[in-house]
This record gives C-alpha cells, structure tokens and sequence, in this order.
C-alpha cells in the first residue's frame, strides 16, 4: 500500500529533536509546524491504527488514515458510544466508564482493545496517554508502535529542566534562567534579582 508521509516546511523546528528518532521528530513537527502532505509510494503503512482519544483528535487522525486506506479504531467510554470519533471508525471498543480515569486513560482497557481489533498501531493524538512512557513501553511489549514521541523523548521532554539542558546541548537557543534545584526563599530571591538585570 502506498503512504503519505508529512514533509515539515520549517526545518529548523527538528533541530531541537536531534535525539529523538525520526518518527518522534515528525510527530512534533507536523504537531507545531506548518506541513505538506508528499506520496510516497514505497513507504509502507500500518493496516489497522487504534486512536487512544476521542471528539476532533480522534476525528482528525480518523480522516487522515481514511485518504491512505488505513482501517481506524476507536476508544469511547460508556456515554461517548454515539460520539461522532465513534461513528466514523470502522471498529469502535468501549474502555469502560465516564470517568476518564476509568476509560481514556485505563491502560490495560485499551491494551486489551488493541489486542482484541488486531491494531498494529496507536495513535494517541494529545493529552490523555499521549507523553505517558510507561503506556508507550507496554505497546512495545505487544509488538504495536506508538505514533508519537519513543520513551526516551518522553522522559527528556517530560521534565523541563533536563529538557532545557538538552536543548542547550544541541546548541538551541533558550529563555535564561535557573537550571538547578532552589534550596530557599532566599536563594530564589537572588536568583530572581540575577535574571531581572538579563
């Protein structure tokens, strides 16, 4: 089956993601970027994609995989069963109920979901288990990509300072500030008067 794969017109946002691999890079490019859409006909796609989200994310990934042929899943809570992501999948699986930490984010509900559908992939759009790395390292326990950022990614963007020390060792440039841990009122009063005079 032929693939679309996005081309990012601003290049210098991967800049920043050298670490990362290149399907991380895409995924926050084309997340912040203006980006084209170019036919690659060698570029192999997945058959079946599960999207772990609901309402215009999911819909948004849902259209896009419909224009490449890709089969979707959904996930929906019990009062989402009529929701129009659900509508517009070809499968949909109900994870559980409203409360979305019973539901969206029930790891092991959609696990089983994707076991159940045959989903080689998940697309978890933004929010819920999008920058969860211990959701992305189960998928990769069963054997189905994560389309989105690899658990390092995860765990370097996750926290701001190490992602700030990475940044400045790829030689990107960064708002000047405290890097460390502030032991005290009266540390973090100096430090505050040290970055007014910047």
């Amino acid at each position: 089956m032929a693939a679309y794969r996005v081309t990012p017109v601003l290049p210098r946002v991967l800049h920043a993601f050298k670490h990362v691999s290149f399907r991380s890079r895409l995924w926050a490019t084309a997340s912040h970027a203006q980006y084209s859409t170019v036919y690659d006909s060698n570029e192999k796609t997945f058959d079946k994609i599960l999207i772990a989200n609901r309402g215009e994310i999911a819909c948004r990934v849902m259209k896009t995989c419909k224009k490449m042929g890709i089969k979707t899943v959904a996930v929906h809570s019990d009062v989402d069963s009529s929701a129009v992501h659900v509508k517009m999948a070809d499968e949909a699986v109900c994870v559980g109920p409203a409360p979305t930490s019973k539901s969206y984010l029930n790891m092991a509900a959609i696990l089983e979901a994707v076991r159940r559908t045959g989903a080689q992939a998940v697309h978890p759009g933004y929010g819920f288990l999008s920058e969860n790395k211990e959701f992305a390292k189960r998928l990769a326990a069963e054997g189905v990509a994560f389309i989105g950022p690899d658990t390092h990614a995860i765990q370097a963007m996750g926290d701001k300072i190490e992602s700030k020390l990475i940044a400045k060792q790829a030689k990107v440039n960064t708002i000047p500030g405290f890097d460390g841990v502030v032991k005290d009122v009266d540390e973090a009063v100096r430090i505050a008067g040290r970055s007014a005079t910047l």
